[in-house]
């Protein structure tokens, strides 16, 4: 059975299946910019970075912008938060430290915009947070903070909560906290979140095309039939009327005969025309039995033929009707499912469209076959087509009359001739009987053809409908900034549930970091030069303190942040041999995966898992590996701007790992000491003599740091 998630669909549908494999890449030009490129939109392009949780290369952008000449207090405030966004204070290098303390020096602050006055805040909470450590919180200052953080636009504000979010910690958190966690708690709900990141899993929808018209070809000799059979009749009657005692006799035969014939190819037609409907039907609603290669189809029409079969299965099995299971229901649509497959197919496979366009139409054959089975149509297809019962009463009457042509032939004469015109007349009702079906079949040609396109007009415009409903309930999918706003939310809110859980406080946490890996079971989206979005993660918060490393897991399913199967470790700084991103092998199964040693796997024949990147921790007992993005989903790399190396980069980066291993790293190398040295370092940096110090108020001791630098000071 395929692995599916359901969820609320388009209007009149109660749910929606999308399957769990294959990732989805949206045409949506967001990232796409190189540094070297126009300055204003280098700008533009790092701020979206920077929404999407990609500080990094926000920075690398914004650095660019800068340089070539854009000099904005938006530019310098966007940048600040890029440096110090997902970092703690003992993550900075000293290049970037230098580069901080310019973006704060360069604002011009006397314009009193709304991004110099977010830059005072983010000034303001870097000197508490480094004084906090050393020489206790201010709690006027820390107030003033405060209330200047409060008046900032909503969506600085925003942001600067939750790009400092690490870079904020220890007693000064305890301050924010409180109205840090009721912005977080309503960013994480917001914009109708449960119902909209379902469709940003799915892709832009190709609409509906009618299928080609094919003029109507009558069955293989039909048309002979009715030549030869009315030769036959022609003949005949021509005998009767030269042979036949009585002109009057043989002229009323002829006429019988031809009356006869015309009440059968009269009334035959809707026979015949049922017939047809009733055998069009059936193939429609029950397929025809194929080989599974169908033949006919090239390799890339087999990998669209397969594909659009996995969506088709996943819709017929969250639309199983009463009294089936769905392992029932996919198996008693088997072979209409490989047939409307090939169909579509052989309509949507131009190179064009992908059959992830097609959801819609996966769901509205499915919830098609679904109405037939409530209905009946399904088990008898005669249901489907109106009875003739009169049709087949004229046809009865002339067959009743061609049967008394060939009585009525010998009956008026008792002569020797009698018995040869007797025969001519059944030559006459024989003849006519064997044209008769061509003849229909010829006659309903026009009519059957016209219905046909009748019935793919009627099925069009059906399917034009889904298709309108589907697009219009797709207008809504969420950005992909938005989708890193709520898992930065996420995020924020489960270190806290990690720390209530792990009984620590903010003073006991030292430094912190979230790592995040796709599930094994997950949907993944993305788009260019963007990280991949998926619809379920594994998660894992680092919580650094005095006595080492506290690890708190949990399985978050991003459609509503719920979160579950917590998971809880723990390890001394001396018990960290390494940590280093490796080359790994995958192996997928329906809903799981395994991790394979490369070096335990064999070296030629054939692969059953799929090569991939992880961050492997080696600690002196064991060995964690964190999968870095679902290589699984190949097709999430855009062939013609991107390759597989940028997307590891990008992944890299948005999963956390680029953050957590240089910590893990260090502390690998140095032990604990590592960190109150580069705090020690950091705090010197930090504090030095600026041109313009935050306009916060500080204590004397604090106010002398500030200007005159620690060493002054001392």
């Amino acid at each position: 059975m395929t692995r599916a998630s359901m969820h609320a669909g388009p209007s009149g549908d109660q749910a929606i299946g999308i399957d769990n494999q294959g990732g989805v890449i949206h045409n949506v030009n967001l990232y796409q910019q190189t540094p070297s490129d126009n300055p204003a939109r280098n700008l533009e392009v790092g701020i979206e970075l920077l929404s999407a949780n990609l500080p990094r290369r926000a920075a690398h952008f914004l650095a660019a912008a800068y340089e070539h000449g854009v000099k904005s207090n938006r530019l310098l405030l966007h940048w600040a938060l890029a440096i110090l966004s997902g970092r703690s204070d003992i993550d900075l290098s000293g290049e970037e430290v230098n580069q901080l303390e310019h973006c704060i020096n360069a604002v011009d602050y006397d314009s009193a915009d709304k991004w110099s006055q977010g830059m005072e805040v983010v000034a303001g909470l870097l000197q508490a947070t480094v004084l906090s450590r050393n020489d206790g919180l201010d709690q006027a200052g820390i107030e003033e903070i405060l209330r200047r953080a409060q008046r900032l636009d909503a969506d600085i504000r925003s942001d600067v909560l939750l790009h400092l979010d690490r870079i904020v910690s220890g007693s000064l958190f305890e301050y924010l906290w409180a109205d840090h966690s009721d912005h977080v708690g309503r960013l994480r709900n917001a914009g109708n979140r449960k119902k909209r990141v379902p469709k940003f899993f799915i892709q832009d929808q190709s609409p509906p095309r009618m299928p080609t018209s094919t003029p109507y070809r009558p069955k293989s000799g039909a048309k002979g039939r009715a030549v030869g059979g009315c030769s036959i009749a022609a003949v005949a009657s021509l005998l009767v009327l030269t042979a036949h005692p009585s002109l009057v006799a043989s002229a009323v035969l002829v006429v019988v005969s031809a009356a006869a014939a015309a009440l059968v190819v009269n009334f035959g037609k809707p026979l015949a025309l049922r017939a047809k409907r009733i055998d069009d039907l059936r193939i429609e609603l029950r397929g025809i039995a194929s080989d599974t290669r169908w033949p006919g189809l090239d390799p890339r029409q087999l990998a669209f033929h397969e594909a659009f079969a996995r969506l088709l299965a996943v819709a017929f099995e969250t639309r199983t009707p009463t009294g089936f299971t769905p392992a029932q229901w996919l198996v008693a649509n088997e072979h209409i499912r490989g047939t409307m497959a090939a169909n579509v197919t052989r309509l949507y496979c131009d190179g064009r469209t992908q059959p992830g366009e097609l959801r819609w139409l996966a769901e509205h054959l499915a919830k098609t076959q679904a109405g037939h089975m409530r209905t009946g149509l399904l088990w008898d297809p005669r249901f489907g087509v109106p009875d003739e019962d009169r049709a087949r009463l004229g046809v009865t009457a002339g067959a009743a009359l061609f049967a008394a042509t060939g009585l009525f032939g010998g009956v008026p004469t008792g002569a020797g001739g009698a018995f040869g015109i007797f025969f001519a007349a059944v030559a006459i009702a024989g003849g006519l009987w064997l044209a008769l079906p061509g003849v229909i079949e010829l006659a309903i040609g026009p009519h059957y053809y016209a219905e046909r396109r009748r019935r793919a007009d009627e099925a069009f415009r059906q399917a034009s409908q889904t298709y309108s409903e589907w697009a219009d309930w797709l207008l809504d999918r969420p950005e992909d900034t938005e989708m890193a706003q709520w898992l930065a939310a996420d995020l924020s809110w489960l270190r806290i549930e990690a720390m209530n859980a792990l009984r620590l406080t903010h003073q006991d946490v030292i430094a912190h970091f979230a790592i995040t890996e796709p599930a094994d079971d997950a949907r993944a989206a993305r788009v260019p030069f963007g990280p991949t979005r998926y619809s379920s993660y594994r998660l894992r918060i680092f919580l650094l303190t005095e006595n080492g490393v506290r690890v708190y897991g949990v399985e978050l399913d991003f459609t509503d942040g719920s979160h579950f199967s917590p998971t809880r470790d723990n390890f001394r700084y001396d018990v960290i041999v390494s940590a280093r991103v490796v080359e790994i092998g995958v192996r997928y199964g329906e809903s799981r995966r395994a991790i394979v040693d490369l070096d335990r796997a064999p070296h030629q024949g054939p692969r059953d898992f799929t090569l991939a990147h992880a961050l492997s921790l080696r600690l002196q007992k064991g060995e964690l590996k964190i999968l870095i993005g679902a290589n699984r989903n190949r097709d999430l790399v855009n062939g013609g701007f991107e390759d597989p190396d940028s997307l590891l980069s990008i992944d890299i980066e948005s999963s956390g790992i680029g953050e957590g291993l240089r910590i893990l790293q260090a502390v690998a190398g140095e032990g604990k000491g590592w960190i109150e040295t580069e705090r020690a370092r950091q705090r010197q940096v930090i504090l030095k003599e600026r041109r313009r110090p935050s306009r916060i108020e500080a204590p004397p001791t604090a106010r002398s740091l500030a200007l005159e630098g620690p060493e002054s000071a001392a």
